[in-house]
């Protein structure tokens, strides 16, 4: 039996090197409205990450930004953070 999108407790999405800003919107969107609790955006492009939290009429209602070294702070019943120390960076475009 398959999963409902409010049993995960967390989904992570990677941003691609081409993503545009409305479909990163759109994304995040469509987990809040399906009640994922967590949603982790990292984004190797810049070496950023932001944590979307407390799902609500389609929006997450927190909302935390951090670069890459900076720990995510993972709510509960998740474990307390996690390290982005070795998250990797697309190599530049040439």
């Amino acid at each position: 039996m398959a999963g409902r999108p409010g049993d995960v407790e967390l989904a992570v999405e990677v941003i691609s090197t081409s993503e545009r800003i409305s479909l990163i919107a759109a994304k995040t969107s469509w987990y809040a409205i399906a009640g994922v609790p967590a949603l982790l955006a990292v984004d190797p492009r810049k070496g950023e990450w932001t944590l979307h939290t407390h799902p609500r009429d389609g929006e997450y209602q927190g909302v935390l930004h951090g670069k890459y070294g900076e720990p995510v702070p993972l709510p509960s019943p998740l474990p307390s953070e996690l390290n982005t120390h070795d998250l990797p960076l697309y190599a530049p475009r040439g």
